[in-house]
């Protein structure tokens, strides 16, 4: 029998292709030839189109079958609306959720787990800095994200800038549209290619006051760049944000960091996603990440252990604790007055 991995990546391939044997269930739905999801076969990047499924859906449909749950980590309840409608059309269909559920979701549910983590662990984050008077909020790579949708009351205290590229930003209205989200004063849309241009260089013009501290998240955005590129990224956040500004993030661990337990799933996890064509390129240990901040001039507020997320969490919303794959870090730093000290060297 073909790995599991194999197995669930055949699958994902093969609900793709159904589209012959079932049109009226999937008449939204437009192949994707490009994907050919093969273990051995990674293939290239390609935009983003209305036929295909990236990351940012994939992360909204995790939040929306998560919604299915009695106790939940996070509420979503706009996450079925803005993931796109391949998956929108498994939505629809209970007894393709239950497959796709038992042969795709199941056995990366550890994985799975932690993308609903890291969204909790950050809006609590940001609501304690509204509560302490922060009124920015940035989202660099802000994908399919709904927190400017689910909290239209905080908006006129903090308003919410998301940085994307134009592709997955039109991709994300159009579907808000469609399903009658409105975008209300405070949700400014910044469409930029991270690619060519800095987050900082993108925000001139939105509304954005630098001269003002912010909060601001990178949520599944860290380990698809390579570290040099990744140091360039947060040095400009580091030198043209206010400092007091708050950055939350997560990071790929790279395989030392990662207990033995878990560095099949990482490897599987890595074989996922480059085969959708966005591979994951840097990896990193709590110490490395420090060092990087530090040049970038930043200084740690917290590393936050997963598993212990996972206990509060389970514990704050009486859901049965799972043990999610520590596969990734945690963190908060803030953007260092130029008179604070940096970190001695290790």
């Amino acid at each position: 029998m073909a790995p599991a991995s194999e197995r669930n990546l055949r699958f994902w391939r093969i609900f793709f292709d159904c589209r012959g044997r079932c049109p009226e269930a999937l008449a939204p739905v437009r192949t994707p030839r490009h994907l050919r999801l093969d273990l051995g076969e990674a293939r290239p990047p390609v935009p983003l189109r209305n036929d295909t499924v990236s990351t940012a859906d994939y992360v909204a449909f995790i939040r929306a079958v998560h919604m299915r749950e009695r106790h939940r980590i996070l509420e979503d309840p706009h996450a079925a609306q803005l993931c796109g409608p391949a998956c929108s059309a498994v939505l629809r269909l209970r007894a393709l959720e239950w497959v796709v559920r038992r042969f795709l979701l199941d056995p990366i549910l550890p994985l799975n787990d932690c993308l609903l983590l890291r969204a909790r662990y950050t809006e609590e984050a940001l609501l304690d800095a509204i509560r302490a008077g922060m009124g920015q909020y940035v989202i660099v790579g802000a994908g399919m994200d709904s927190w400017g949708f689910r909290n239209p009351g905080l908006l006129s205290r903090c308003q919410l800038f998301e940085i994307d590229h134009p592709a997955t930003q039109a991709d994300k209205l159009a579907r808000a549209s469609m399903a009658g989200l409105a975008v209300r004063p405070g949700h400014h849309f910044v469409p930029a290619d991270l690619s060519v241009v800095s987050a900082v260089d993108a925000l001139v013009g939105s509304g954005f006051d630098p001269s003002r501290p912010a909060f601001a998240s990178m949520l599944g955005v860290t380990y698809y760049l390579p570290p040099a590129d990744l140091l360039s990224t947060l040095e400009s956040l580091g030198s043209g944000l206010e400092p007091g500004t708050q950055l939350a993030f997560d990071y790929l661990l790279d395989e030392s960091s990662v207990p033995a337990l878990h560095r099949g799933l990482r490897g599987r996890t890595l074989s996922i996603v480059r085969a959708l064509g966005e591979p994951m390129r840097g990896a990193y240990s709590a110490p490395e990440v420090d060092r990087l901040m530090d040049r970038a001039g930043f200084e740690p507020l917290e590393h936050v252990p997963l598993t212990d997320l996972a206990v509060r969490f389970a514990r704050e919303t009486g859901a049965k604790h799972r043990q999610p794959a520590p596969l990734f870090g945690y963190c908060r730093y803030r953007v260092r007055q130029p008179s604070a000290p940096r970190l001695a060297s290790r």
